[in-house]
């Protein structure tokens, strides 16, 4: 089996997990001005890092902010260290778009607060890992 023919494996085994995770992270609500929700989405990355073996912090940025959620994986591992960057907080205020905002349309696509930017690009960076 080639390589994409793995990967291409993986997704579809691990699909229904991703679609779970990415819809918990997508409904919780994380506008950024809203503290009290980023620090719950915050934990929940922090968590899903930690059970992945990431050794983590999360760092106040003061009343305002949410926290900032840094974790190494395999520290001291030989080769080339990779950095994967995002965020967790989204654009959009609290209830801007009702109760359990992720959805799938029928041709597909993913729609709700931060699907695409950034909580997808989290769930990349876990089942990546």
């Amino acid at each position: 089996m080639d390589q994409m023919q793995a990967v291409k494996q993986y997704i579809e085994v691990h699909k229904d997990e991703m679609l779970k995770l990415w819809m918990d992270l997508v409904n919780s609500e994380s506008f950024t001005n809203e503290k009290e929700d980023v620090e719950v989405i915050a934990q929940k990355v922090y968590k899903i890092f930690v059970e992945l073996g990431f050794s983590c912090q999360l760092q106040e940025l003061g009343p305002k902010n949410g926290p900032i959620l840094t974790g190494v994986w395999r520290a001291g591992y030989p080769g080339k260290p990779i950095l994967f960057s995002g965020h967790y907080d989204t654009v959009f205020k609290r209830g801007t778009f009702g109760a359990n905002p992720f959805h799938i349309e029928e041709n597909g696509h993913v729609r709700g607060p931060g699907c695409l930017d950034m909580k997808g690009g989290i769930i990349i960076t876990v089942f990546t890992i």
